[in-house]
């Protein structure tokens, strides 16, 4: 009986793995806000998330992507999916990435799980002024996470969404002053 439970649970790990879609199970938002501004070449504005990770393997070293995504898109398994430019905190020093790759050090960026398997980070989204950023769309935080040691690919999201909302001056639900 032990052998039959053993070989269904193998069975059902291995044919999950085999469309892998976006998970919310690792991730959750310490901080996320409720709206982020559209930008453009004028406009943009940096929204700051700060998100726990976890629990993955103790004390191991991840490379990650993040992005934002809007509802149907979290179900893709594409390795660069999402859209906007994202600003990563290395040490205290912000860079903002815009050309996202796993294989060019500047597209990524890295972090290390403690000894539980969790890992606390800031990250912070630009949204590009495209029409995936139109005003009043709900935008979710994903990465797209590589191991550095076992080359493992997973794609997460942060179920809290952000409201994208324009500059303006008009009283309306979808516009914001940044103040």
């Amino acid at each position: 009986m032990k052998r039959l439970l053993l070989v269904v649970c193998a069975f059902v790990a291995g044919a999950t793995s085999l469309k892998a879609q976006r998970s919310s199970m690792s991730v959750s938002g310490v901080l996320v806000p409720q709206y982020m501004a559209s930008g453009s070449s004028s406009s943009e504005l940096i929204t700051y998330t700060r998100l726990r990770m976890g629990p993955f393997m103790p004390n191991s070293s991840y490379k990650y992507i993040a992005r934002c995504f809007e509802f149907s898109d979290l179900d893709t398994n594409i390795l660069l999916a999402g859209h906007g430019g994202v600003v990563y905190d290395d040490n205290g020093t912000h860079r903002y990435v815009t050309t996202h790759s796993f294989s060019s050090s500047g597209g990524h960026d890295t972090f290390k799980t403690d000894f539980m398997g969790f890992a606390e980070m800031w990250l912070g989204f630009v949204g590009d002024g495209s029409s995936f950023f139109a005003d009043g769309k709900a935008v979710y935080a994903g990465l797209t996470m590589i191991g550095m040691t076992g080359n493992d690919t997973t794609y997460h999201y942060v179920m809290d969404s952000m409201m994208v909302i324009s500059f303006g001056t008009n009283s309306g639900s979808d516009e914001g002053t940044a103040i």
